[in-house]
């Protein structure tokens, strides 16, 4: 029977919650279980399906880049985000059904930090820590972005005639809920921006999840959650700290047009590691100088593509995220009705009302982002104001910013190498 120990004995700074000292004690027909699910052919595929059964309807984009970030606190180079939604959009929901997938003691859940918190802790190396309130830890906030960046805190301080040094040392994965619509640039540059669904079909679909909990088939679902969650805390256990080559990275192309991309390339190719990483019993294994390491494959390319599209198309934008989705909105609308006729997109004209009866927004959201499409010159107003009702209709070009990128479609990079070896 393998023994598992999480120990941990620190006293917590202010407003850190520390899981408690815990044995996990593995049969060996759990270990298996675990190892099993690891070489599932649709490992990704089940993972979604186990965060829907906790109760998390839909996002199955979210989810499984969530669980991934998660699972990179293993690695070198572990991953960061922020979650963000509107007030009651189950951003906090979303983040904690991939939490406590998390085994006990890799992980530490903030509710409030203060300034020097995080410099009193005496280790954080590969754990994941969770913050579930941006607005609670501001004060933290350089903290979190030196261990992102640098992978360890410094600090200096008087201790009598002399001087104290303490170092806390990382890396670690990070994940964090806010409700603002805006984020700190330095923040943004280091942390994936999932936004939560905040559409009419996603909040039909949770309305859904909630009747069916009232359900004889939620009471039985209910009693599984304990297997699920065992499950995947065994499973993380199973994962070995190996290095990750990517093989065909020389071929890999990517957006340069802005200085941010710099980080959006090396968080890209983080994600393709982190998926052969999460997929190391199923991926080739090789030695170098002696030193095993785990092979990525073009499926891995394929997930982290799927999973960094919503992610660049921000990153390339000019949009912030509400007006990017108001826009989008537009064009769906506008093809509906325009029908097959080249030049009827940019004559179709529509009204505010119009848009929130499509979209499913209220009148006041429609009207407090509508404006910045207009001063970015997407839309124009044909007639309004001194109170007669505002019609627009779009400017400009309304093609996908991830079709006008410059990131290889998995398929166009299969082809690349082949033609490569080819000749």
């Amino acid at each position: 029977m393998n023994d598992y120990r999480t120990m941990d004995t620190r006293t917590p700074p202010e407003g850190i919650v520390m899981e408690k000292a815990e044995v996990i004690e593995l049969s060996r027909a759990d270990e298996q279980k675990a190892l099993e699910f690891l070489m599932k052919q649709d490992l990704t595929g089940s993972i979604i399906a186990d965060i829907a059964a906790l109760g998390y309807a839909g996002q199955d984009r979210n989810k499984l880049l969530l669980y991934m970030i998660a699972t990179s606190r293993k690695m070198e180079n572990p991953l960061a985000c922020i979650v963000r939604g509107e007030s009651s959009a189950g951003k906090t929901h979303l983040a904690e059904s991939i939490i406590k997938l998390i085994p006990p003691g890799e992980k530490e859940t903030l509710t409030r930090a203060t300034k020097q918190a995080f410099f009193y802790e005496d280790d954080l190396s590969h754990k994941l820590i969770y913050v579930r309130e941006a607005a609670g830890c501001e004060e933290a906030a350089y903290a979190v972005r030196t261990l992102l960046s640098e992978k360890v805190l410094e600090l200096r301080r008087p201790s009598g005639l002399s001087v104290e040094k303490l170092v806390v040392r990382g890396p670690i994965a990070f994940v964090e809920t806010t409700a603002e619509e805006t984020l700190e640039t330095q923040k943004a540059n280091r942390v994936f921006e999932i936004r939560v669904d905040e559409s009419q079909e996603q909040t039909l679909e949770v309305h859904r999840t909630q009747r069916e909990r009232c359900t004889l088939k939620g009471l039985e679902r209910n009693q599984q959650l304990e297997d699920i969650i065992d499950k995947h805390h065994i499973a993380q256990k199973l994962l070995k700290p190996l290095p990750v080559v990517i093989p065909y990275a020389t071929y890999i192309e990517f957006p340069s047009k802005l200085v941010r991309n710099r980080r959006d390339h090396q968080r890209f190719l983080d994600l393709i590691c982190t998926s052969a990483f999460l997929h190391q019993f199923q991926r080739p294994h090789g030695k170098s100088n002696g030193h095993e390491y785990i092979e990525a494959t073009l499926q891995d390319y394929e997930i982290a593509y799927w999973l960094m599209g919503p992610v660049l198309a921000r990153a390339l934008d000019d949009y912030r995220t509400k007006p990017r989705e108001l826009l989008d909105g537009i064009c769906n609308m506008v093809r509906e009705r325009s029908g097959a006729e080249p030049y009827a997109l940019w004559k179709t004209v529509f009204t505010r009302a119009e848009l929130a009866e499509y979209l499913g927004w209220t009148r006041r959201q429609v009207r407090t982002h509508i404006k910045e499409l207009e001063d970015l010159e997407a839309i124009e107003i044909v007639r309004g104001g001194r109170g007669r009702e505002y019609r627009y209709r779009l400017l400009g070009n309304s093609d996908s910013v991830m079709d006008r990128s410059k990131l290889l479609k998995p398929e166009e990079l299969s082809e690349k190498i082949e033609h490569r070896y080819q000749t």
